[in-house]
């Protein structure tokens, strides 16, 4: 860890990010690459009509499963933001989960609205927009409130089509508010919070399950309620990796490659039933098997991972990982884009139009990324943040999880706390103030989990 001095130590110091840490953050980008990937595709065909595209078998299940891609999106953001509200709360008690899921909610929010803004002038001036001004107006506010899909469920008809995957959105808001809640009053009683988000996930699977059986699978889709065990199982992994006894940490770190790439084999698999099932298979049998994978993915990923193993490898792969970091742009704007470019390219060949589509899709999400996405995370992400003066000297009494230096010159009498007499490390518990030896005391690092406390995670985007 490098030491610098307290005049330059004026932001409050980070934990250094370990390259187990890295590859697994690369890897659970990758795994939204790829939840990204089913997306769009599942929504391709607003501009490539199902009945126009060749039969490809097998493959055919790669344009159905974008409720497959929404889970992935819910289970990491579940285990993720879980860990960071979790993690907050320990750093800096009641105020620190507060802090955090309000940063989230701003970034996410000015995205959002950013696309409200544009659909809204749109709207305006675009003869082919086959909506009403009302109706665009309800849209609007129900997407900006996060009951969006409160709104769709009940007004179907009225709904803005273009916005309609925002949805999402809106029942990870929900589900995170109450998460807040049980972070704020349960975070010091970890057994208690794992027994009630346990206890749910049957009771919601079950509840889904009756849903779709008498309401159909449109209101299953967009109720809360039924499409939060995703939620439920990543923030339970979230909870749980803390209270693992030590013999079964070791074991998982042992074997958290293999479990990572088994899992995703299920989930691949998954993917391709999609050619033969249709939706009801995900509210029922499909659905669980899937969220119990990715699940175990993601708690694969709280241990080092072995960089070579193919999994991780492929989950990793730079290309990927980068549609991961971007897939909160890509989420919002690619319907948008596809309706409004089949608006006016009606008569074009099928396959040009979608060259074109996902070329302006691409264009767009750079552009939203580079002077939207970036800024107002590293913006919004100062918010809250505390700023920590150095340390004066310390002595440090040998304790387990400390590294010692050796001794210090011994200052002259009433010195100044200068940059070569501070350390920028976290102080341990056994830390004794002094005016005598100058010490650098460093935590000795913990491979469990290391680097996710840090990590903000805004829905489906990374910082």
């Amino acid at each position: 860890m490098s030491t610098k001095g307290a005049a330059a130590n004026t932001s409050p110091p980070t934990r250094p990010e370990h390259p187990a840490s890295a590859s697994r953050l690369a890897v659970l980008d990758g795994f939204r690459g790829i939840a990204i990937v089913l997306v769009v595709l599942s929504h391709l065909g607003k501009v490539w009509p199902e009945q126009l595209r060749p039969d490809l078998g097998p493959l055919d299940g790669l344009f159905a499963a974008g409720s497959i891609g929404v889970t992935i999106f819910l289970v990491v953001g579940g285990f993720l933001v879980t860990r960071g509200l979790l993690a907050a709360r320990s750093r800096d008690g009641l105020r620190g989960p507060v802090v955090s899921f309000t940063r989230r909610l701003v970034r996410i929010s000015l995205q959002v609205y950013l696309l409200l803004a544009v659909v809204a002038v749109v709207a305006e001036i675009d003869p082919t927009d086959p909506n009403s001004r009302s109706a665009t107006n309800s849209s609007l506010l129900a997407v900006a409130t996060y009951w969006w899909n409160v709104y769709v469920r009940n007004h179907a008809l009225d709904a803005r089509s273009d916005l309609g995957p925002l949805y999402y959105l809106s029942i990870e808001l929900q589900f995170y508010v109450v998460l807040l809640v049980l972070v704020l009053l349960l975070a010091r009683h970890r057994r208690l919070l794992a027994g009630l988000l346990a206890a749910a996930i049957p009771v919601v699977t079950v509840w889904r399950w009756h849903v779709y059986d008498t309401q159909g699978w449109f209101v299953a889709s967009l109720m809360t309620t039924t499409r939060m065990d995703g939620l439920l199982y990543g923030a339970l992994a979230a909870v749980v990796v803390d209270l693992l006894p030590g013999r079964v940490r070791a074991g998982l770190r042992r074997q958290s490659a293999t479990l990572v790439g088994g899992s995703l084999l299920v989930v691949v698999g998954v993917v391709v039933s999609c050619a033969f099932y249709d939706i009801g298979a995900y509210f029922k049998v499909q659905g669980i098997v899937l969220t119990v994978a990715c699940a175990l993915l993601v708690l694969g990923c709280a241990s080092p991972l072995d960089p070579q193993a193919y999994a991780v490898r492929l989950l990793s792969e730079r290309r990927l990982a980068w549609l991961g970091v971007a897939s909160l742009s890509i989420f919002a704007w690619h319907v948008p884009v596809f309706e409004l470019l089949m608006r006016h390219t009606p008569d074009w060949p099928p396959a040009a139009r979608t060259a074109v589509a996902l070329g302006l899709l691409a264009a767009v999400v750079h552009l939203v990324e580079r002077f939207v996405g970036r800024p107002v995370t590293a913006v919004v992400g100062r918010v809250g943040r505390t700023v920590r003066l150095a340390d004066p000297p310390a002595v440090v009494e040998p304790s387990p999880g400390l590294v010692q230096t050796s001794p210090a010159p011994q200052p002259a009498p009433t010195p100044a706390v200068t940059g070569s007499s501070t350390s920028t490390a976290r102080p341990g518990p056994s830390l004794r103030r002094s005016s005598g030896t100058v010490i650098a005391a460093v935590e000795a690092p913990d491979d469990w989990d290391d680097g996710f406390e840090d990590y903000d995670y805004d829905g489906p985007v990374r910082d």
